[in-house]
């Protein structure tokens, strides 16, 4: 019974020009728009943390050395 009524949805399905097995293809995460608002997310964060990092250093680097690697 199941066979007879597939059969016909797959009738009028190749009737309509489509392929009842075909599936559409899935596509990759990176191809997406929310890999790229993902991906601009991580490098500001990477920014961040760089410049947070650069803060640090020059926090608890001695005023001499200091003025002496940005002092031109």
């Amino acid at each position: 019974m199941f066979d007879i009524i597939r059969s016909r949805m797959q009738k009028t399905e190749i009737e309509k020009g489509q392929d009842p097995n075909f599936l559409p293809k899935k596509r990759h995460f990176r191809e997406t728009e929310e890999w790229k608002k993902k991906k601009k997310r991580i490098i500001a964060k990477i920014r961040t943390m760089g410049r947070l990092n650069l803060a640090l250093i020059m926090a608890r680097m001695p005023v001499s050395l200091f003025s002496f690697f940005f002092n031109f």
